[in-house]
């Protein structure tokens, strides 16, 4: 029962304020507010995805509402640059993965703890917003920019969604391989892991979910602004101990 429980509790809460919010309101369950739920969580969810990477392997990232703000941001500049969707994306992945493998690089190179690296990397990456942006916000955007964010595909499945639920399936892949740095550091280290390696993929690998977090917010907002994206860290982190990974590393589904 116990083990029922921690399993599957979340599941039980989440049907129990569906059952609660459709007896509130019949427009709970029509078909168009669930999809516009599902929009308005997909930032949240891509940016949980990074967090859950690194609560498994023992870490986490206070930068990574910065990060999202400021991969937004150039994604959108390169955009205009370009004129290319594709382009955007990969830069502001790569920029994700540039920030956060810095991170990762300081905390296994100089053994900081995670909590100090990431507070002083989300200043420092806020302050570059504000450098970037001039400190204006970024509201000429072309015709097309908003397409990734608020679009859809037949008028029906929102764009933001796929990618999403695409992300969520690399995620499952490629987060299988971080449980035994989280559980146990002194036994990864026994069975030969590279500790510092597997900490810098680690944030490696969830720079880029960020990076992709930060293209969808600033497509959904269309604008670029330094002030975005502000405590998303925590709703991020929030996020992915709720729906079922353990915040002291090692644990999750």
């Amino acid at each position: 029962m116990v083990n029922f429980v921690a399993k599957y509790s979340i599941y039980v809460i989440t049907l129990l304020f569906m059952i609660i919010c459709s007896f509130l309101t019949d427009k709970f369950l029509t078909a168009s507010n669930l999809v516009n739920i599902l929009r308005q969580v997909t930032v949240y969810a891509v940016l949980a995805f990074g967090q859950a990477i690194l609560l498994i392997s023992g870490n986490l990232d206070l930068c990574a509402g910065s990060t999202c703000c400021l991969t937004g941001i150039l994604a959108l500049k390169a955009y205009l640059a370009t004129g290319s969707m594709v382009v955007a994306i990969l830069v502001g992945m790569v920029m994700g993965l540039v920030i956060n493998t810095f991170s990762g690089l300081v905390i296994a190179q100089f053994n900081l703890p995670a909590f100090v690296a990431t507070l002083g990397m989300q200043m420092a990456v806020r302050g570059l917003c504000y450098i970037v942006t001039g400190g204006s916000m970024i509201s000429q955007t072309g015709p097309n920019w908003k397409t990734l964010g608020q679009g859809f595909v037949f008028d029906v499945i929102p764009i933001s969604v796929i990618v999403m639920l695409i992300a969520a399936v690399i995620l499952w892949v490629v987060g299988r391989k971080f449980y035994a740095l989280g559980g146990s550091r002194e036994a990864a280290r026994a069975c030969g892991i590279n500790l510092k390696k597997y900490v810098i993929l680690a944030y490696a690998l969830s720079g880029l979910f960020i990076g992709l977090a930060g293209v969808l917010y600033t497509s959904r907002a269309n604008c670029g602004v330094a002030t975005g994206a502000q405590g998303y860290e925590g709703q991020g982190i929030a996020a992915a101990v709720i729906g079922g990974i353990g915040f002291a590393g090692g644990t999750g589904n």
